[in-house]
């Protein structure tokens, strides 16, 4: 019996992705420590040095490059693109932009590949077996975070990719039953499957290494913290308003500490008060996630 090549794909820019980049790196830290085997791990990634993931791959793992590299536009196309999205959300049109399903490259089928992991919620159709991992349907639940073409978008893709793929594996019973209500997914083709960890993937801090990062960052004793870039569906606000209904109510202040990228709604929480007037917020723009 011959090995079986097992493609991850890997496509991102580090730092723009989020959960899904620490879904990915658990992942090759996981596959790096098993047993030799029959199988080889291959992490498909843009063309170019993957410092955020080379460290973590080992064992049977190993890189997988496309000729493709990451698109980076510049600041002025970021500007432009802004502000066609905030027009398009301001007038929206009542005609559907055609999307454009993504095709396979051919790296892949040239790599002999035996079957592809997709991840990232982003595919590509292919005619390599394929497992596809959306993590969630947000734009069904969550519409006003969208515009009319995002939501089709979305739509569209998933349901090529989950028509594609011979299994659905998703990380909750939750998202198992929601894929089957609202895509008409059998179950036996929706199994639930545990995210590898990424907390092991990290290494332990040098001694003394908390003391100094907590006094560079001003850090005080105690403290909320969460780990989420700034997208409307992350639920900061809500979380600054129990916040504040503690401060205001019991006179507890909770300092809170977040990491993740600033998105377009960053702005919307660094002016919203939420202990003024009734602390609640309008309606929430709605913003492009990445």
């Amino acid at each position: 019996m011959g090995t079986l090549n097992i493609a991850i794909d890997a496509r991102l820019d580090p730092g723009m992705a989020g959960g899904v980049e620490s879904v990915i790196l658990g992942l090759a830290h996981g596959l790096s420590r098993l047993e030799p085997g029959d199988e080889a791990y291959h992490f498909l990634t843009f063309a170019g040095p993957q410092p955020w993931l080379e460290p973590h791959l080992g064992g049977a793992c190993r890189l997988l490059q496309s000729p493709q590299a990451v698109k980076r536009p510049s600041a002025l196309k970021a500007m432009e693109r802004a502000l066609r999205h905030r027009l398009r959300a301001w007038f929206p049109s009542k005609e559907r932009a055609v999307v454009k399903v993504p095709r396979s490259d051919g790296t892949l089928e040239a790599a002999g590949m035996d079957l592809v992991h997709f991840p990232l919620q982003s595919a590509f159709l292919t005619t390599v077996p394929s497992l596809y991992h959306p993590h969630d349907l947000q734009h069904v639940h969550l519409p006003e975070l969208f515009t009319a073409s995002e939501i089709h978008r979305r739509e569209t893709l998933y349901r090529a990719f989950c028509g594609q793929a011979a299994l659905v594996p998703v990380a909750s019973e939750w998202v198992q039953r929601d894929l089957e209500a609202q895509f008409g997914l059998p179950p036996r083709k929706v199994p639930v499957v545990n995210l590898a960890p990424f907390n092991a993937a990290i290494a332990p801090l040098a001694p003394g290494r908390l003391e100094t990062l907590a006094r560079d960052l001003a850090l005080p004793d105690g403290f909320v913290f969460y780990a989420a870039q700034t997208w409307p569906h992350k639920n900061h606000l809500a979380l600054l308003e129990a916040l504040a209904l503690l401060r205001d109510r019991d006179g507890l202040r909770v300092p809170f500490v977040s990491s993740g990228r600033k998105g377009d709604y960053f702005p919307r929480l660094g002016a919203q008060d939420p202990g003024a007037g009734t602390g609640r917020p309008g309606p929430l723009p709605r913003v492009r996630e990445p």
